[in-house]
């Protein structure tokens, strides 16, 4: 909530344009959009008074890559927060099913062998030979 308030609110800055010394300034005309938004976030009628009609070309602020680089660091974020989910739920499953882990080992033998290692790293020893031991029985 807050933060669209600030974006609007900057918004409503990037329209409303200070007259320069040979502008004038137009109290009466408040039909169009910079008037009505000035009406209603003006506090006092100095600041009303500041206010003017703006051209299209003053009313267009430069574009910055700010937006795209949110989007993009967004996108990054939830692809990370996807792969690190996707690994724990691959590394849980692995570790209580063993007819997983032969499924997995006839299609991606890789990923069994970076399990297997990485449980050794950790020190837990023995899952290999539990499975080598049991797919030899289930083979004969």
């Amino acid at each position: 909530m807050f933060v669209q308030t600030r974006f609007k609110k900057i918004r409503f800055l990037r329209t409303i344009c200070e007259p320069g010394p040979a502008t004038t300034v137009d109290k009466t005309k408040t039909s169009d959009v910079v008037g009505q938004a000035a009406l209603k976030g003006a506090r006092n009628s100095k600041q009303f008074k500041r206010v003017r009609r703006c051209s299209d070309f003053q009313r267009m602020s430069p574009k910055t890559m700010e937006p795209l680089a949110r989007r993009l660091f967004r996108g990054v974020l939830i692809a990370e927060v996807a792969g690190v989910i996707g690994a724990y739920w691959l590394f849980q499953r692995m570790n209580t099913s063993q007819e997983f882990r032969n499924s997995v080992k006839r299609r991606f033998p890789s990923i069994l062998e970076v399990y297997y290692k990485s449980n050794e790293w950790a020190g837990i020893y023995g899952i290999r030979e539990q499975d080598q031991e049991m797919w030899s029985k289930n083979n004969q």
